[in-house]
């Protein structure tokens, strides 16, 4: 009898456990309540895949509070979230990695990538001294609300790209003691920050940096940001780096400089809150990709462009201003959208937006047009095909009225 109530006793005590097993050294069990511990021991190079990679779902919370050494290559290590694009979910909430040993770690890159149910997260024992490798490190992390990373030492990190993006719970993120002087990707670092208000990367070292393509994209609630005193002369790509930055109200970009620049394309599209713009400094004689650059930036009445400012780029592609009657600073002349990207290229201007309506007049196929006060007269003869395109689209805020 006694043999039989053991047994069954036993039984009990298996059933409780999800699964078990070693992680390098480190014995490993989840429970039927889901949470994963850790035990003391080292782990061993994860390779990109997260050891618990088939209990994912299961996964509720994670308990490393006994001493265990990460070993070099950690990456992906508490990736516990599974789907596709923007759809990742998690059902982990909680971590206590208080006995986490990082001092070992180069490459930290996707570490919590994915875990979307986390709403806090302590890292404050973390030794990132000897990390290389920080990519994709809180990646899609939608529940986050705070991250404290003032024990972080950046200093020898090349890859921070995609490092909080889609972390869009966090109102805050303090990275202004960031050593970045060893970064060289910083493309979508912050991407879709959505709730973020301010940020500080004013102190940001980016002389090595080569890709920037969507920094910012969707910090729908910045209001301000200093990108002064970065260094951009190695930058490669920046295109859709303000994209959807809709609170921006200002930018000052006057140390940028984008004379390696190849891709300009949707950099302040829908930065819709935007005033003016001084671009004088920019260089696009290298610029390959420049479509829709100032789309949607809705606000806009005033930008500077400088002499090695072409609305061509390179000549393969193109993009214009918001459509708006402008006026030149240099000559008083009055110009569409159109006419200034056709041919003030390569000339040092200031155009504002001007309220006054001025007549102009062309023709369509056959047919004489002129607007005057509003009014669009279109005369006697016969169309042109318009390929889609309507033919006064320059015109199209002033015309009140069609005759």
């Amino acid at each position: 009898m006694l043999i039989c109530v053991l047994c069954l006793c036993l039984v009990g005590f298996a059933s409780a456990q999800i699964a078990s097993g070693t992680w390098g050294t480190c014995p490993w069990e989840i429970d039927d309540s889901g949470v994963l511990t850790i035990h003391a021991g080292t782990g061993e190079n994860t390779g990109g895949t997260c050891p618990w990679e088939d209990y994912k779902e299961q996964i509720t919370a994670v308990v490393a509070t006994e001493t265990i050494i990460l070993p070099s290559d950690s990456s992906y290590l508490l990736s516990i979230g599974w789907g596709d694009n923007w759809s990742y979910r998690s059902n982990c909430v909680s971590m206590d990695l208080s006995g986490f040993d990082t001092s070992n770690v180069t490459n930290m890159s996707g570490m919590f990538k994915d875990c979307s149910s986390l709403a806090n997260l302590d890292l404050s024992g973390f030794d990132t001294s000897n990390v290389f490798y920080m990519p994709n490190m809180f990646e899609h992390c939608r529940s986050l609300t705070n991250l404290n990373l003032n024990s972080f030492d950046t200093s020898n990190v090349t890859d921070m790209g995609y490092m909080f993006s889609v972390c869009n719970s966090l109102t805050s993120l303090d990275v202004s003691h960031f050593d970045t002087s060893s970064v060289t990707y910083m493309s979508f670092m912050f991407f879709g920050c959505s709730s973020v208000t301010s940020l500080d990367v004013s102190g940001f070292d980016t002389s090595n940096v080569t890709g920037m393509y969507h920094m910012f994209s969707s910090c729908v609630s910045l209001t301000s940001l200093d990108v002064s005193g970065f260094d951009t002369s190695n930058v490669t790509n920046i295109g859709d780096m303000f994209v959807t930055c809709s609170s921006l109200i200002s930018l000052d970009l006057s140390g940028f400089d984008t004379s390696n620049a190849t891709n300009m394309s949707y950099m302040f599209s829908g930065c819709s809150s935007l005033t003016s713009l001084d671009i004088s400094g920019f260089d696009t004689s290298n610029v390959t990709s420049i479509y829709n650059m100032f789309s949607g930036c809705d606000s806009l009445t005033c930008i500077t462009i400088g002499q090695n400012f072409s609305f061509l780029g390179n000549g393969n592609t193109s993009c214009t201003l918001p459509n708006r009657n402008w006026v030149s600073t240099a000559d008083g002349q009055h110009y569409t959208a159109s006419q200034i990207a056709n041919s003030r290229n390569n000339i040092a201007d200031t155009y504002t937006v001007s309220n006054e309506i001025v007549p102009t007049s062309g023709t369509w196929g056959t047919c004489p047009w002129e607007i005057d006060d509003g009014v669009l007269t279109i005369h006697a003869g016969t169309g042109a095909d318009t390929g889609g395109t309507c033919p006064w689209e320059d015109y199209k805020e002033q015309i009140t009225a069609v005759v």
